[in-house]
């Protein structure tokens, strides 16, 4: 998505009339304005410079109260009739140039169907031309709070990539739901979404903030309904905040829910004991199920609630390994999951055991998440860890 400036409105709606068949010139300037050209070329569209308002800062798109004149000569030659189908073809002209509009950049630009306003102008201006005023409401993507935490164009490497979510974009939250799209691949369906609309994950605008679990049952976390991958191997990075705030139980990051073979994948941060801080895995797959930490790392706490900081965890299946890659150091574990992620659910800030049991509530903040069908190279995890730095 291409944030708009007043001079890429300008040039969409100039290539627009350059494709309108009838319309010869565009211009922007201010209704009073109008006389400053002598020689226009009829029929003319003329758009002032939008005043424009963000009515919602995660919606990412601006408002843009556009003013449109579509004006033909009249001339004292002709009859009433002449004179009245003039304003008709300036309508007809204005609906042409609008479809091409719309049909701009893949359909970035939105028409409030509702603020349509039309007057009809005569013996308008010097030229004494009739013709049309439109007013309309036109949203296109803004640059109004979002240039400073916008998604990245790309994170380096995104061979494999499931999906990649910022907070900057594409988030619609209220009182009971939140819905949140990747922004990458293109098109993706993997939407993360609330895991219980009674408990909320709360988002201020630029991250979502976990609280700490009131009880054991707690339900308060994202997540991806259904995801599967194509081999045993996976990688997650996020871009996070792990609080030392103390909890009823541990804390997961993430985990995949149990599937069809009562099969699951936890990741969770130990928040008790000589072992605090440590990422402990819980996998249970067609081999075995295990219970492994890594014990020379310490997660609690892990970047501040004004600082958020990237991790990564691998699921290396052809290595029989998982790596941990903090902002400072990486980690590996014998343990790992064998078998194929098929159909389970991504959940990030809980553990589900049942449908009516989800408990071990994460406790910080969620920035950006990124879901790769692969165990990542070193290499590459170095390039999107970078990446992930500078979200």
């Amino acid at each position: 998505m291409n944030y708009k400036s007043l001079q890429n409105i300008y040039n969409d709606f100039n290539t627009a009339v350059s494709n309108t068949s009838g319309l010869n010139q565009l211009h922007m300037f201010d209704e009073s304005e109008i006389n400053k050209i002598k020689n226009y070329k009829y029929p003319v569209c003329v758009i002032e410079p939008p005043n424009s308002k963000v009515s919602d800062i995660n919606r990412a798109y601006e408002e843009y109260e556009m003013v449109c004149f579509i004006l033909k000569p009249e001339s004292r030659a002709h009859g009433d009739y002449y004179s009245l189908s003039l304003y008709d073809d300036c309508m007809s002209l204005f609906h042409q140039m609008m479809n091409k509009i719309l049909a701009t950049r893949d359909g970035e630009y939105i028409l409030n169907d509702d603020s349509l306003q039309v007057e009809r102008l005569s013996r308008f201006g010097n030229d004494l031309t009739r013709g049309v005023k439109v007013t309309f409401t036109l949203l296109a993507p803004s640059s109004l709070g979002f240039s400073t935490a916008s998604a990245p164009k790309t994170l380096g490497y995104e061979s494999n990539l499931k999906a990649f979510y910022h907070s900057s974009s594409w988030v619609i939250a209220d009182s009971s739901s939140i819905t949140w799209k990747p922004t990458k691949p293109l098109g993706s369906s993997l939407h993360m979404t609330h895991l219980s609309s009674d408990k909320l994950v709360s988002f201020d605008g630029v991250d979502f903030v976990f609280e700490s679990p009131v009880t054991a049952a707690s339900s308060e976390a994202l997540q991806i309904p259904s995801i599967s991958f194509s081999s045993a191997s996976f990688t997650v990075f996020a871009k996070v905040f792990i609080s030392q705030e103390a909890t009823s139980d541990n804390m997961t990051l993430f985990s995949f829910s149990r599937d069809a073979q009562s099969d699951y994948f936890r990741a969770r941060i130990i928040t008790g004991g000589g072992t605090e801080g440590d990422l402990q895995l819980l996998v249970d797959d067609d081999t075995s199920a295990t219970t492994d930490s890594f014990t020379s790392v310490d997660l609690r706490p892990y970047g501040d609630s004004s600082n958020l900081k990237a991790i990564a965890l691998v699921n290396d299946h052809a290595n029989q390994k998982t790596i941990l890659y903090t902002e400072t150091d990486s980690y590996e574990l014998a343990s790992f999951r064998d078998d194929v992620i098929s159909n389970s659910r991504f959940i990030f800030g809980a553990t589900e055991i049942t449908e009516s049991f989800v408990y071990q509530g994460f406790v910080g903040k969620l920035k950006a998440l990124a879901i790769y069908d692969e165990a990542v190279s070193p290499s590459n995890v170095t390039v999107i860890m970078n990446n992930f730095k500078e979200l």
